[in-house]
């Protein structure tokens, strides 16, 4: 195995995120200063002006993807992917809404190295009702089929180690419908993990990614990739 090239990669997929993109790239450049690390940031096709304010940004530490609009799970397995390719040690995931805080990553990079897989856990989540309510539901949907019990396994905020993330990725059973919930099961089912409470803000801007669906569709696609992950493991 090649020595890896940086410590940490951080993955963010983003579509038309103009108002608050250009705060969350220089926090988490900010992040990363003394880190030897890379922000990859993919844009999803954005329609607005998200890519060329992306573009302006002047850092060496900064590298962004532009794909054609393929959703958000799409575009976050392209992230891991590109990330991967940079060889590092540690890959961690983050969405572009700004609804996470910074204060939290010191605690999943302090204790890197004790556990293979850590994610967040909206305790206060500020999403409308009826996202709380399919994540509840959710939350035991995936205890009763995998025997797994995961507070948040949606959350877009975990840090994985990235041998056994690219591991994974290469079995190429992860579903491009729902690639977080399947790397949560499998991390937790299978390798050491941990989960913190994290600050969750409300959104302020920008486009919910999942209302570009038709919520049943969604769910009852998800729903089959869940069934096909079963099957698998």
């Amino acid at each position: 195995m090649s020595k890896p090239k940086l410590d940490l990669a951080i993955v963010i997929p983003v579509f038309n995120e103009q108002d608050v993109i250009l705060e969350v790239v220089k926090q988490w450049l900010k992040v990363i200063n003394d880190i030897k690390a890379t922000l990859v940031v993919v844009n999803d096709g954005s329609t607005d002006n998200t890519l060329k304010i992306l573009e302006l940004v002047s850092s060496k530490k900064l590298k962004v993807i532009k794909i054609k609009n393929s959703g958000h799970g799409k575009a976050l397995v392209k992230g891991y992917n590109e990330a991967l390719k940079l060889n590092p040690s540690y890959i961690f995931q983050v969405d572009s809404d700004n609804q996470f805080s910074i204060k939290n990553f010191g605690k999943f990079w302090k204790n890197r190295s004790k556990y293979d897989f850590q994610y967040g856990y909206r305790f206060n989540r500020k999403d409308p009702i009826s996202r709380l309510i399919i994540s509840r539901i959710l939350r035991y949907l995936l205890f009763l089929s995998f025997g797994t019990y995961i507070i948040d396994s949606n959350i877009p905020y975990r840090l994985m180690k990235s041998s056994l993330l690219k591991k994974i990725l290469a079995k190429n059973f992860i579903s491009q419908n729902i690639p977080n919930i399947f790397l949560s099961i499998y991390f937790c089912k299978f390798y050491r993990s941990k989960h913190y409470i994290v600050i969750h803000k409300e959104r302020k801007t920008g486009v919910v990614w999942i209302l570009k669906f038709k919520l049943l569709k969604f769910c009852f696609q998800s729903f089959l990739d869940l069934l096909k992950l079963r099957a698998l493991i």
